[in-house]
């Protein structure tokens, strides 16, 4: 996949059955005793429903315009083909997007495969608050460009996932449950001396970076756009 997919995608036949399907997945993931609880079946159902969306809504933000390993070659270019869509990036904005609530039942974790390798990959997992890892199902927005893969603990074991709380713990700080972040606001941008390296946007070097700067002028702009409401979806 290469363009991130249009809004009808979401409902399209064999999304709407992923969807069923990843809603199951939650749901067997809890303890049994929560499993027929509606507060808890709620939980899972707003995750599905916001993960599906989130990821459609982020690519089509990024506007990747080749496969994922391409759209990487642009945003690293110093030309800046494309500001965003690195599969952290992808990460980071999912994770974004799905602390806009309050999560009981649920935990969103951050996952790695092939450290310190060329071909390393990042992603976020959702698993039981009560559960440990790796009990629990990955949500991968990058490699179909919006359109979410969803994978179990047999892909997790077999593609040799890891989890990796350390993103997590910094990225935790900045998205708190309920936070008031617009879907333009990035945690951290390229330098303006290298487009490999980021910084924190709350830096001052964040902030007055070109990217810095261009992202600021976006979430001014889609605030306007959506008249007050932090995401498209």
């Amino acid at each position: 996949m290469v363009k991130a997919p249009s809004w009808s995608y979401y409902d399209e036949p064999q999304v709407q059955q992923q969807r069923k399907d990843t809603y199951k997945q939650l749901i067997e993931l809890l303890p049994p005793a929560q499993r027929s609880l509606p507060a808890a079946q709620e939980e899972a159902a707003w995750l599905v429903e916001h993960g599906f969306k989130a990821a459609i809504s982020i690519s089509r933000y990024n506007d990747p315009i080749g496969l994922g390993w391409q759209n990487n070659r642009n945003v690293n270019n110093p030309k800046h083909i494309r500001e965003r869509g690195l599969c952290w990036h992808y990460q980071a904005d999912m994770f974004r997007e799905l602390r806009r609530r309050h999560l009981d039942y649920f935990y969103i974790g951050f996952c790695r495969r092939d450290d310190e390798s060329s071909a390393d990959h990042n992603c976020i997992y959702i698993r039981a608050a009560s559960g440990q890892w790796p009990d629990a199902i990955l949500m991968d927005p990058w490699g179909g460009s919006g359109r979410l893969n969803v994978m179990n603990k047999r892909d997790i074991l077999i593609e040799e996932w890891h989890d990796s709380p350390e993103m997590r713990q910094r990225l935790t700080h900045v998205y708190t449950e309920n936070h008031r972040y617009p879907m333009e606001h990035w945690e951290c941008v390229q330098s303006d001396e290298n487009v490999e390296h980021y910084v924190s946007i709350f830096t001052p070097e964040g902030r007055n970076s070109r990217q810095g700067k261009l992202m600021f002028a976006n979430m001014k702009r889609g605030l306007q756009q959506r008249n007050g409401r932090l995401t498209d979806y």
